[in-house]
Order: structure tokens, then sequence, then C-alpha cells
């Protein structure tokens, strides 16, 4: 399997084309203090207030002062630098502490109705002690539970007064909940893209069958949460699969952050995803896989990668994407076509095309189904124009070259 080995570098190209970015001594100090296992030099003591919102359009700045607090603290002259991270790093654990909030009443709803609740992602990577608090921010809550249950936790949940957010459901959640407390909760009956079976998406029955739930410490008995290699295969799918084409909404940098924190080494990767190589094989490219894992290796070991774009580097050219995604609007803007063609085709394989284009194009008949529907009916009108032209222009180029083919052959017989 290809998880379990370090294969010789694939020819075939990323599929990615990020510009050059600059290597300026504050974006390698952040890259350095966010993931190397090394103490870190002393940052440029110049421009530290542009350092910390550097820092926090890439999702690193309650990591950086998660892993070098002592460090920021004792050092002189850094006083801005520390009371930017420190500032970002004590909003991510209130948010942290809201959703802890949001978690234990959602359990204790389900545990009424006797439905078994598995959360998901930050939430479980946290609750379950493997990352610390506050160093991985997240924005909502995810929870699964098994298919026929979800309606009914959903109906449990809006007589505790959440409130449905309108037109908000698709393929693998319920419409999102926001809580009397706040924030966001996605009730989901699939893990979207993991198909554990080669063909359907995993399912909470499926998971209970295959024995990988583990019950989440300091939580109601009915509270479970993935096995480290679950959680960590769905992580991957979710970032490089599902939001790879969105690097200026999916922060990537933090799932580099994760998977580097709950799985250190080589050994670790190899031991916790050797049976998932199937399932993350047929959602996510080999050669992106293999440069994620090549980036978190040398980040981890504190290398500095080619930025410059002038060596064709895997592990450098994704690093360049997820840092362009989030530093080059134009950049992130000519990849959403790509994501919404992705979208269709994922929904295509498990035969739920007809549900999501009526879900998306909803807005277009319907201006009450959701807010800003006249907005988003437009941008998706242009990203089917532009797949539109893609698929013509690779026919067009195919019967060009045909058609060139075909001329050669006959002045060659003349």
């Amino acid at each position: 399997m290809r998880v379990l080995q370090r294969a010789p570098r694939s020819k075939r190209p990323l599929r990615f084309r990020p510009p050059p970015i600059e290597p300026t001594p504050q974006l390698l100090w952040l890259l350095e203090a966010a993931f190397a296992d090394h103490a870190a030099a002393l940052p440029p003591l110049k421009e530290q207030q542009e350092l910390v919102s550097l820092a926090e359009r890439l999702s690193l700045a309650e990591r950086i002062w998660s892993r070098r607090k002592e460090g920021l603290e004792a050092a002189p002259g850094l006083l801005v630098l520390a009371e930017g991270l420190r500032g970002a790093h004590a909003r991510s654990v209130a948010i942290s502490t809201l959703y802890e909030t949001v978690a234990r009443e959602v359990a204790g709803a389900a545990s009424e109705a006797s439905i078994p609740l598995i959360f998901l992602k930050g939430y479980a990577l946290v609750a379950s002690g493997r990352i610390p608090r506050g160093r991985r921010p997240f924005s909502d809550l995810d929870v699964l539970v098994k298919t026929e249950d979800a309606e009914r936790l959903h109906r449990q949940l809006r007589r505790r007064g959440f409130v449905a957010q309108a037109a908000s459901g698709n393929e693998q959640h319920l419409a999102s909940l926001t809580p009397p407390a706040g924030g966001t909760l996605d009730i989901h009956f699939c893990l979207h893209g993991l198909a554990l079976d080669g063909s359907r998406w995993a399912t909470a029955d499926e998971l209970e069958e295959r024995n990988l739930l583990e019950h989440l410490a300091g939580h109601t008995d009915n509270c479970l949460v993935p096995t480290l290699g679950l959680l960590c295969a769905h992580l991957l799918i979710h970032g490089m699969a599902q939001h790879i084409w969105l690097p200026d909404q999916y922060p990537l940098l933090r799932l580099v952050g994760d998977l580097i924190d709950v799985l250190p080494d080589d050994d670790s990767w190899e031991d916790s995803l050797q049976d998932f190589g199937g399932a993350l094989s047929a959602s996510i490219p080999d050669p992106d896989l293999a440069a994620f894992r090549e980036l978190t290796q040398e980040l981890r070991l504190g290398r500095r990668l080619d930025l410059d774009g002038k060596a064709p580097d895997p592990a450098a050219v994704l690093l360049r994407h997820m840092l362009a995604g989030a530093l080059e609007p134009n950049y992130s803007a000519s990849l959403r076509p790509r994501h919404a063609v992705n979208r269709m085709l994922a929904a295509a394989r498990q035969g739920k095309l007809r549900a999501y284009l009526e879900r998306k194009l909803r807005p277009l008949s319907d201006p009450d189904a959701t807010t800003g529907g006249g907005k988003f009916a437009s941008r998706f009108r242009g990203h089917l124009a532009t797949a539109g032209r893609a698929i013509r222009g690779k026919r067009h180029g195919r019967h060009r070259s045909r058609d060139r083919s075909e001329k050669d052959a006959a002045d060659s017989i003349e």
C-alpha cells in the first residue's frame, strides 16, 4: 500500500499550478515555529503586527502560541507579537469552550432519545485530548448518527431551541442548526468521500460493525469518537479531496498541523492508516497524498522548501498551493470552478447528482430558499459555464489533433 512506505516520487504532476511565493523571513519563521520539531529561532523584530496578521491569515497564530509560548514570553522585544498570538489563542480557547457546551447539550438530547453520537473532526481531536485545547480552532461542531436517527435528533434539538438554517443541508448532513449558545451544528448521516467498502460513503452502522469507534471520556455513555486511523483518514479526505480547491475558505495548513500532531513520525502514519489505503486512494490522487505526506515530514524536520517555483518538487508545489490560496485572491478565485465540478462528479459517483443539482439550483426559481440566493445562482451559473467551456475545449482539442493526424497521414501517402 502506498500509505505504508516511502515509494519513489510519482512522475505524474500535481493538479495545481500555484504562483511563486516570496520566501520572506517572516513567512519562513512562521512555518518553522508552527511545524518544526526543533526550537525556532527568534522572529524578525520589525513589523511584528504584520507578522501577527500573516499568522492569522494562514490560521497558524493559535498553533504557534500553543507550541512556542514560553520562548516568546521570555524573548525581549517581542511584546507586540506575543500579545497578538496570545489573543488569537485565547479566542480559540473561548470557541472550544463554547462548543464543549453545545456538545454536552447535544449529547444530552441524544441520550434521552437513546441515540449514539459520534463526534468528528475538530471537536473529536480536542475532546479526546489528541490536540491541546486552543491550538486547533474550529468553526462548527460535526456529529455523525445512524441514518434513521438523524431526523429524530434534528427534531429533538429544534424543540430545545436550536434553529435550522435555511437551505443548508447537503448530501452528507441535514440542514445546519444554530444552537442557543451560538455556533453551528451539523448532523451527518454519512462521511462524505470516505468509502470503506469501495462504493458507498461510510455510515455510523458501518463504523460500529468494523469496530472503528471509541468511547469519549468525560462525556455521557452514548458519546463516541472515531479511532485515530479513521479520524486521520476522514481529516485527509475532508481537506485534500473535498476542500483542496478552496484553500481560501478551508485552512489547509491547519490540516498539516493536525497530522503532524497526531501522526508525529513514519511509524505512527503507517500504523494508523494501513487499513485505510483503499479509501484514501479512491478520493485523493496518489501524487497529492504522496506530496502531502512528504510535506508534513519536511516541515516537521524544519527543512525549507522551494517557494520560488524554480524546482518542481511536489511537496513544495503543494505548500505553494496552500499559501497562495490563503494569500493570493486571484489564485483562489481561479480554483472555484474546479471545486464545483468536483462536487458534481462526487455526487454523480454516489448516484446523487440529481439531488445535488436540485439543491444548488433551487435559488434560481425560489429566491426565498436561502439568503443571497441570487448571488449564489449567478456564481453557480458561472461555474457551469466554465466547466462547459473546459469540456468543449478538450473535445475541440481532440478533434483538431485527430484532424491533424489524418492530414499528416494523407500527406505521407502522397
